[in-house]
């Protein structure tokens, strides 16, 4: 779930990045919509049996440029269901974040990425401990929102557990 929501992030700061041409503007908004259909990899691997991910979502980014740093302030909702293919079970989730970005130029062609804020809070109704957020201050080095491999850097602040599926969710759909 973590890698969800960095990399809806990361894609938001570079839709900024592309919405803002050189010389252009100093200020800028960029609104739209995300979908997602196919296997979640890690919900796979740490439920033992195939989960399938549909994800929906919408963002809003206001942008501008200062001294050659972009500051980004993203907002993001999405609704997710989880469905295990084989008896058709099904486990569905909310979530949001409001994040504020700094990206910096980095070193070999990455750029830095710092993301503070509420980078994910993630309820799944009907569950009584299917909760996690995370929220504080994020840094990662990635080439851009296509690169297979961001470097963490850093994270500082409330991590629980958005790094995998939500505590419940192998347990219902079983």
């Amino acid at each position: 779930m973590r890698r969800l929501l960095v990399l809806g992030a990361v894609v938001a700061v570079f839709v900024g990045l592309v919405a803002v041409p050189a010389g252009a503007a100093k200020l800028f908004r960029d609104t739209g919509t995300f979908a997602f259909s196919g296997e979640d990899e890690e919900a796979t691997e740490a439920c033992g049996f195939p989960v399938d991910l549909d994800v929906e979502g919408s963002f809003s980014v206001l942008g501008r440029l200062v001294k050659g740093d972009l500051l980004i302030t993203d907002h993001t909702v999405f609704h997710a269901t989880f469905t295990n293919p084989a008896n058709g079970k099904t486990a569905k989730a909310n979530g949001a974040s409001t994040a504020h970005v700094v990206v910096e130029a980095g070193t070999e062609g990455r750029d830095v990425v710092k993301i503070t804020g509420l980078q994910g809070h993630v309820v799944a109704p009907g569950f009584a401990s299917a909760r996690a957020q995370d929220s504080g201050q994020l840094v990662i080095e990635a080439f851009g929102p296509e690169d297979p491999d961001p470097i963490f850097v850093s994270a500082r602040g409330l991590f629980t557990g958005m790094g995998g599926p939500l505590p419940e969710v192998c347990e219902v759909l079983e």
